[in-house]
């Protein structure tokens, strides 16, 4: 069996990494956030970390998924409520 040194997976496309390391390790998403930094779609994390040695072909490589960031309702603010200051 060969091993090999995990790759950092951070910050990379989630799809596109599945596909691209199909051969060395099998990428399944374990969970997913939101994070205002890492956009949608990305990964956050994944176990094994990077360096870690792994067994190409036979290991699980589960990753934390970027939801993107969260979106926030902002209330309506009325025009009457506003009060400027007379220079």
């Amino acid at each position: 069996t060969d091993t090999e040194e995990m790759v950092n997976l951070v910050g990379y496309d989630y799809q596109e990494c599945k596909s691209t390391y199909a051969q060395y390790f099998d990428l399944v998403v374990d969970q997913e956030k939101y994070d205002s930094e890492i956009p949608q779609g990305c990964i956050i994390s994944h176990t094994p970390k990077a360096g870690t040695p792994i067994i190409v072909g036979n290991t699980q490589v589960k990753a934390v998924v970027s939801k993107g960031p969260q979106m926030v309702i902002v209330p309506n603010v009325r025009w009457s409520r506003i009060r400027l200051q007379v220079c």
